[in-house]
């Protein structure tokens, strides 16, 4: 499986589309795409990317999975830092846990 594959279906668990027999085959999946996405950069920046979509469960579920991954997922601090501000209470709380996962005491400084 590609790490493209892996965050694909991992945002799909959160889309609109998620109501399907297939999505939620995915959903019971996503501790393992977690640990698939864990190795290397581009899947911390494929999520960080996904935390400006138009869909608030993506960008809900990319902060969670950001939070999954853990101080691996370092580079996307600076797109959960923006991702404060986003309109949706949910994602801003997931996205607050995904900074404390990633970073405790830089997530202290952005209020978090």
């Amino acid at each position: 499986m590609t790490r493209f594959l892996a965050i694909g279906l991992l945002i799909l668990a959160a889309s609109p589309l998620g109501c399907s027999s297939n999505a939620a085959a995915v959903e019971g999946s996503i501790p393992e795409l977690v640990d698939y996405l864990k190795d290397g950069d581009e899947p911390t920046r494929a999520l960080a990317d996904a935390l400006r979509d138009e869909y608030e469960l993506v960008r809900q579920r990319a902060a969670e999975a950001l939070a999954a991954i853990g101080p691996e997922a370092k580079p996307a601090v600076s797109g959960l830092v923006v991702a404060l501000r986003d309109g949706v209470p949910q994602v801003r709380e997931a996205v607050k846990a995904a900074l404390r996962s990633i970073d405790p005491v830089g997530a202290a400084r952005h209020g978090a």
